[in-house]
């Protein structure tokens, strides 16, 4: 295979010219796309793979189809990555949305703010967004798809509890600990089950003896299977208490505590832990999820499981296996195309679709297409 000659095409413009989207009798045309690599299961690049796309869904990844058009694209393809769990602010501004556990995030959202689009050009396509959890009951996340404008997929994708002192305590309207957090959480968690049936239960926990006590009400209340820590302050103190258990960590920040961050996702990675990742204390940084995979990947050495902690490990928590977050038969054609591997600091975005339509593409610099 060699570059007969660079053409300054976005994916964008590339996807419409190859007749993406419709045939002429109205039926989705099938297009198979042939990047130099795809981002495999194991985080591993993969050549030689085509991604076959028809309409918004992948439907093979393999070997092109007799009758596909095939497209070779100068790039590393891999799936639009997941947050498992954002929040937009810590700031709280109404009343209601710190006392009602009727709250759904996705009421408050400003989907024509340019953060969707900053999102998009950092790889991610789905995303998790929570309410603060400064509430015990705090209220449902939403999915969104970012875009612009973005757009709500499920207003009520999992519901958001907070145990963390740290967050619900306040002497003026209670609770004043997290011994009062979880006598408010056991009185009112039993008579939702219902209402949670077949939902992901956040809870935003920093002692063990807040995740002990996030486990006993959510088996009480029949919940346990579904149940998700969201992991804050130091996690590497109490942790321990959540093995077994689906956990999200938030994505750094950056700054001086990385060394001691990495110390930590190391140990709990050969303690068995299996993360996801979520920008509970990344908001407003579009680029925080990814840096914390590349972090996990050199922490761990382990870029299998860094590369799944936001992909297709945090979709599986979402509720969202085989739906988003991986180049498989069936899911959304959310797909990515890269300089170089995702996990490589120097890697760039260069191109997103969601859904298989145009989303977001690096306008000014030419993706190069590869032909035979």
């Amino acid at each position: 295979m060699r570059i007969l000659r660079p053409l300054a095409l976005s994916l964008l413009s590339l996807f419409a010219a190859s007749g993406l989207g419709a045939q002429e009798d109205g039926r989705p045309a099938t297009v198979a796309l042939l990047p130099d690599a795809v981002v495999g299961a194991d985080g591993a690049l993969e050549e030689g793979v085509h991604v076959v796309v028809r309409g918004d869904r992948i439907v093979a990844v393999g070997e092109a189809p007799q009758g596909a058009r095939v497209v070779r694209l100068r790039g590393v393809l891999s799936a639009g990555m997941v947050d498992a769990f954002g929040v937009g602010s810590r700031r709280v501004t109404d009343d209601a949305w710190r006392t009602s556990p009727d709250l759904r995030a996705a009421d408050g959202l400003d989907l024509d703010a340019e953060r969707w689009t900053d999102l998009l050009a950092q790889g991610v396509t789905t995303v998790h967004r929570a309410p603060e959890p400064s509430n015990v009951l705090s209220g449902w996340g939403a999915r969104v798809v970012p875009g612009d404008p973005a757009r709500v997929a499920d207003a009520e994708l999992g519901f958001v509890a907070s145990l963390a002192a740290s967050w619900v305590a306040d002497a003026r309207r209670g609770p004043s600990s997290s011994a009062g957090a979880r006598e408010l959480l056991a009185d009112r968690l039993p008579g939702m089950a219902s209402a949670l049936a077949g939902h992901p239960l956040f809870v935003v926990v920093a002692a063990a003896d807040e995740v002990r006590a996030a486990r006993e009400l959510a088996a009480e209340a029949g919940l346990a299977e579904r149940l998700v820590f969201v992991a804050h302050g130091d996690a590497g103190s109490y942790l321990g208490a959540a093995r077994g258990s689906a956990v999200c960590l938030p994505a750094p920040r950056g700054g001086s505590d990385l060394a001691r961050r990495a110390e930590t996702w190391r140990r709990l990675h050969d303690a068995g832990f299996q993360p996801v990742f979520g920008t509970l204390d990344g908001a407003g940084d579009p680029g925080a999820l990814r840096r914390a995979a590349q972090l996990w990947a050199r922490a761990t050495r382990d870029p299998a499981s860094a590369w799944a902690a936001v992909t297709s490990r945090a979709a599986a928590v979402l509720g969202l296996e085989g739906e988003v977050g991986s180049l498989t038969p069936g899911a959304r054609a959310d797909l990515v195309l890269w300089s170089g591997h995702p996990l490589d600091a120097a890697s760039r975005v260069l191109a997103v679709t969601v859904g298989g339509e145009p989303a977001w593409s690096r306008l000014h610099e030419p993706v190069p297409v590869r032909t035979r």
